[in-house]
């Protein structure tokens, strides 16, 4: 059954409560009234009631009816925070504490049928929420119509235009207010694809740039540690379990890595905990247990390569070989590969077989 995803807009939320997608529709009342509420609102009229009588017929004195009715206030008022603590709607009990406190029995009597009244459905108000979208900046706008103003502004992509220049080009050769707001940029949406460009900015021949650099490695640095505390988890527990993994996965937890290891951003503990624990799992990657799909983009090819670049430094080339022989079976569709169960026996006598067959050839008599 395919989902349905619903759109909230600020005027729903605040007309409504907050329920889930698949919860049935349920109108909103204007209060929360329990039955708690009911009888503590029912028994302060009764006491306040008897309060009054006595009072008027001289059986208790007035002073002391004061104290009995400030009593009973204290009273709705510790029920009140004991509902603040449970988390209840408090507008039922607050408005009783009110009433109760300014007309005695004649503001309980009233507060039945405002117990009621507050039971009932409130009606969502259709200009409320067209004008809580419009004071919020809520409002939807079709997709034809905000590409049509787009092109009309001219702030659309130019797709006759030259390809823009990367950061490490924007930071050896822009201007410097390129440079800076590229800085700006890392800042404020740190990825460890942003570390060689941080450091050439460290290196600048700009005073500017190196002081702005410096303040933004000192801003990402404890973000950076933490990061590479959690990728080499990550990558602990690739490397202890057999289990199928993503191939771009492992890929692209090796080169985050090894850019948080050569950025000098990382305490030295840190450091090489990160490279111990990326080169076990260089060592100990099972490259047939690995889910390698077809790249869809070419940081998808990059990322490969780069795995096999790292497999190639650590003399894996075993590895290296099938990588590269999955690449091309995942190039004509096929994704995933099961490894056959073969005995030791079975091993050595197909080396056998081989051997026998390699000796004949040079013999020059045929394989029988």
């Amino acid at each position: 059954m395919a989902s349905t995803t619903a759109t909230h807009t600020l005027g729903d939320l605040i007309v409504r409560p907050s329920q889930p997608d698949d919860a049935p529709a349920v109108a909103p009342t204007i209060a929360t009234v329990g039955g708690f509420d009911v009888t503590l609102v029912v028994a302060s009229a009764a006491v306040e009631s008897l309060l009054l009588l006595l009072a008027m017929r001289g059986t208790v004195a007035l002073p002391l009816a004061l104290v009995l009715h400030v009593a009973v206030v204290a009273t709705l008022a510790v029920f009140l925070l004991r509902r603040r603590r449970e988390g209840h709607d408090l507008t039922a009990p607050l408005l009783a504490l009110l009433a109760v406190m300014a007309s005695g029995p004649i503001g309980a009597l009233a507060m039945l049928p405002a117990l009621l009244a507050m039971r009932r459905p409130t009606i969502p108000s259709g200009l409320l929420a067209q004008w809580y979208e419009r004071i919020s900046l809520s409002t939807s706008i079709e997709t034809e119509t905000w590409l049509a103003d787009r092109v009309a502004a001219n702030r659309t992509i130019d797709v006759a235009a030259t390809s823009p220049l990367s950061f490490a080009d924007v930071m050896q050769s822009g201007s410097l207010e390129e440079r800076q707001r590229a800085l700006g940029l890392v800042a404020r949406s740190f990825h460890p694809s942003y570390l060689p460009m941080l450091a050439i900015a460290l290196d600048s021949e700009e005073p500017v740039i190196r002081v702005q650099a410096a303040a933004v490695a000192a801003r990402v640095r404890p973000r950076l540690a933490t990061d590479a505390q959690a990728w080499s988890g990550e990558a602990e527990a690739i490397a202890g379990g057999g289990s199928r993994v993503d191939a771009y996965r492992v890929a692209r937890l090796l080169r985050d890595l090894d850019l948080a290891c050569n950025s000098g951003l990382l305490d030295k503990p840190v450091e090489e905990a990160a490279r111990k624990v990326a080169a076990r799992l260089t060592r100990t990657l099972d490259v047939h247990a690995l889910l390698l799909a077809r790249p869809r983009s070419a940081a998808d090819v990059a990322l490969l390569d780069a795995l096999e670049t790292r497999l190639m430094a650590h003399a894996r080339f075993d590895a290296l070989r099938m990588l590269r022989k999955r690449r091309r079976l995942a190039d004509r569709g096929w994704t995933r590969l099961r490894r056959l169960p073969v005995s030791a026996d079975a091993g050595k006598l197909r080396h056998r077989r081989c051997t026998k067959h390699r000796v004949r050839r040079l013999r020059g008599s045929p394989a029988a």
